[in-house]
């Protein structure tokens, strides 16, 4: 089954979303500058995590194309 170009914008528009209310819960934090810090950093931290398992979605749904993106190798 190919991933239809509605359910890979669904999936994007899902992820946006997801990294928007994280930004939302960090500026929820009382007033302060750590809390636009936890605005910009939560979304970040989040898409560095989610980044190498939505690689390795990409690489079983493209059966035997490399994937593009690469951990960085320390």
């Amino acid at each position: 089954m190919g991933n239809a170009w509605w359910n890979l914008t669904l999936r994007f528009l899902l992820e946006l979303s997801a990294l928007l209310g994280l930004g939302m819960a960090g500026c929820s934090f009382p007033a302060g500058f750590g809390r636009w810090i936890l605005a910009f950093a939560l979304p970040i931290v989040a898409a560095v995590l989610w980044a190498p398992s939505r690689c390795s979605t990409i690489r079983a749904d493209r059966a035997g194309r490399r994937c593009r993106c690469r951990a960085p190798s320390g």
